[in-house]
Order: C-alpha cells, then structure tokens, then sequence
C-alpha cells in the first residue's frame, strides 16, 4: 500500500512525500525479508529523486535495487532499473555508458518477451540519439517504439513517443510538423480521458505557437493548460506553464505580470525541491 501511496504521490508531484512514502515501504519490505519489494520501492524512490534532480540519489538507489534484482534473478525489474540507470547517465552527460546500459536493457527485455519494455527502451534510446543530434537514427527509433506501442495496443505510450518525435521535429525547425503531431497526441489523450495528456499537449501547442510569435492564441493553449494542471494538482508542470506564460508576458512588455508568473513559478519549484 506504501509503495502505491509513493507512486501516487509522484503523479501528482508532490515528490518529497513520495521518497518518505518509498522510502518507508523499502523498510518494511526489507524487515520482511521481501526481497522483490524492496527492490522495487528502491526503484519508486529512484524515480523520485530523480524527478527532483538528485541524479546522484538517484542513481545510488537504482544501483542498489539493481544488484537486489540480479540477485534473486527477476529479469523484469532488472532491465527497468537498467533503463532508469541509463536514464540518469543521459542525464549526467556520460552517452557512451547511457548507450551501453540501455542496450543491456534493451536485450533482456527482448529475451523475456517484454515488448512494451523494448518500446519504452527504444524511445529513450531515441532521446539519447536526440541529444547527441543524431536525427535521423533518434526518428528510427521512434519509429520503432510507436509501431510496437500502436500493435499492442498501447495508445498512451504511444502518444508518449508520438510528443517526443514532435519535440525533435521542434529541434530541426519545423514547427508546423510539430503541432501537427502535437495535435495527434491531444486527440489520443482526449480519447483515452488522460487529462495530463491534454494538458501537455495544450502546452506543447502553446510552445510552438509563441516560437512563432503568434502570442495571444501561445496564451489561450497555455491558459487552458494551466487550468487544467492547477486541477490535476502537479506543481512542477504548473510550474513549467507558468513560466512559459511569463515569457509571452514579457515578450508583450507586461512586465509586472510576467514578475507575478515567474513569482509563483519559483515559489512552486521551490515547494516540491525542484
């Protein structure tokens, strides 16, 4: 019950209260003797830290999630820790490991047969390739993870790896691309009734639209994403609107209400350790 607490916690992004919650049901898996339990509470708690930017807190808990999952051979868990560590060495700069970790991962995943794991796997091997501005190998991987995601069924994921394909065709430039797809991934979550899905989707719209200087419909896209993520209550994507709304303030020199934007957007990052 703990460790689904923590990762309620997480979805809402009230992250301190998902590390006590994680942290909590790892001590009593590990009193138990639960071994699997304690390997996945030190993943939630990983996840956790992670999201508040203590990569290195982060990485120390997957690690040692990790050498527990080895242990008692859960294959599973092993390759999503290995994805997670991967994660975290993306992060911290170190591609060359990222690469090799995430191909270990990836391998497992392929050999138990975990195809939503080898889709999730590829699309962050896309991001690697992403960040290294390899296009065209990132656009082939995800390519791959959204033609598994759309076979099994799993239009969530998939409209995941569809907003990460519109942020590259941002990277290079076309924006019209990425609305386009943007718009894609609003219908999918509309569909689906996920309200964090319409509410990044709205942002992301509202994004490409202020790139473009079309400032009073970048606002209404991230009015209507505000409201819905104040509804949702996660304070980092609050955050984040919040300050993109500061930014097309400032642009149309109102500048004492870009202040009270920015204002609330750094009291908020700061309540949730960001």
């Amino acid at each position: 019950a703990l460790l689904t607490e923590a990762n309620a916690w997480q979805e809402l992004g009230e992250t301190p209260k998902a590390i006590a919650a994680g942290e909590e049901a790892r001590q009593i898996y590990a009193t138990a003797g639960d071994r699997g339990g304690e390997s996945r509470a030190l993943r939630t708690v990983g996840i956790a830290l992670r999201s508040k930017g203590d990569l290195v807190g982060a990485r120390q808990r997957y690690e040692q999630g990790l050498a527990i999952a080895r242990e008692i051979g859960d294959r599973s868990t092993t390759a999503g820790l290995l994805n997670n560590i991967a994660n975290v060495l993306r992060q911290q700069g170190s591609l060359d490991a990222a690469q090799k970790t995430y191909a270990e991962s990836l391998a497992i995943s392929r050999e138990i047969g975990d195809r939503s794991g080898v889709a999730l796997i590829l699309n962050n091997i896309a991001i690697l390739h992403r960040v290294r501005g390899e296009f065209a190998e990132a656009k082939k991987n995800y390519g791959e993870s959204l033609a598994i995601r759309r076979a099994i069924g799993e239009k969530a994921g998939a409209a995941a790896t569809l907003n990460n394909l519109a942020n590259l065709m941002s990277d290079e430039g076309d924006l019209n691309g990425a609305t386009k797809v943007y718009e894609e991934t609003l219908k999918t979550a509309e569909e689906l009734g996920d309200k964090r899905g319409v509410a990044m989707a709205w942002y992301n719209m509202g994004e490409m639209e202020r790139l473009q200087g079309n400032l009073p419909r970048s606002r209404t896209l991230l009015d209507q994403a505000l409201t819905l993520r104040r509804s949702l209550g996660d304070k980092s994507a609050i955050a984040r609107t919040l300050t993109s709304i500061g930014i097309v303030l400032t642009v149309q020199a109102r500048l004492p209400e870009a202040k009270k934007s920015y204002d609330e957007a750094l009291a908020l990052q700061e309540s949730v350790g960001d």
